[in-house]
């Protein structure tokens, strides 16, 4: 192949936003940490703080969570927003047992996700929440206002940032589509727009997901 081409392939591309401190995006995961058994785009060491994870749906995101989490830690609770509501979610949750297998704890809590924090945390090396925005979804559907819903947000972010645990949060990218018809989906979408921001904003790594491959926003890569 090419010498120059390889150089392109491998070019990270680099570009600024509001902050000083510049961004870099890998176009495509390092085919020499798959082969180490590392997680691409993360040096071998000791992970500590909060990594948010988003993307659209089925971009690979929960996989990507988990496999991370299982790289580099031991003591594992995931934190799971769903509720079975019909048997279409009960077979997904039992799916995504499955997959995460016996050696995680598993707390269910569609609401209360700070208290739920705050009763493990001390226990556990990490805490993966999947998902955020399931979450404000459950506190839309319990007639929660918006400016309620952010302080639940504010709350979280407080309650992270207290503790001495990993985090692993799981997020969806939902303002990138056509405007919603009904006014509850666009609270949905705006909610959850700004909930990300505010997450990503404390967060020491962010990370979008698409059809399976990391770019990473924010933090070493």
């Amino acid at each position: 192949m090419d010498k120059k081409l390889i150089l392109r392939q491998r070019r990270t591309l680099s570009f600024r936003t509001g902050s000083k401190a510049p961004l870099s995006i890998n176009p495509e995961p390092s085919t020499r940490a798959q082969a180490e058994g590392q997680t691409p785009g993360f040096r071998p060491g000791k992970v500590e703080g909060l990594i948010l994870i988003t993307g659209g749906c089925r971009s690979g995101k929960s996989q990507f969570a988990l496999d991370f989490a299982n790289r580099h830690f031991h003591k594992k609770l995931y934190l799971a927003t769903c509720e079975a509501l019909d048997e279409e979610m009960v077979k997904r949750i039992e799916h995504h047992k499955k997959r995460r297998g016996p050696d995680w704890q598993t707390v269910e809590e569609p609401i209360k996700i700070a208290e739920a924090i705050r009763q493990h945390q001390n226990d556990m090396e990490v805490i993966l929440l999947d998902c955020v925005t399931l979450w404000l979804s459950n506190l839309l559907m319990r007639q929660e206002s918006d400016h309620e819903i952010m302080n639940e947000v504010s709350r979280l972010m407080d309650t992270v940032k207290q503790g001495q645990t990993s985090f692993i949060f799981v997020s969806n990218e939902v303002g990138m589509g056509i405007v919603p018809v009904e006014p509850l989906g666009r609270r949905f979408r705006d909610l959850s727009g700004m909930a990300n921001q505010k997450i990503a904003e404390a967060a020491q790594t962010v990370i979008f997901m698409v059809s399976g491959i990391p770019i990473f926003l924010k933090g070493k890569e």
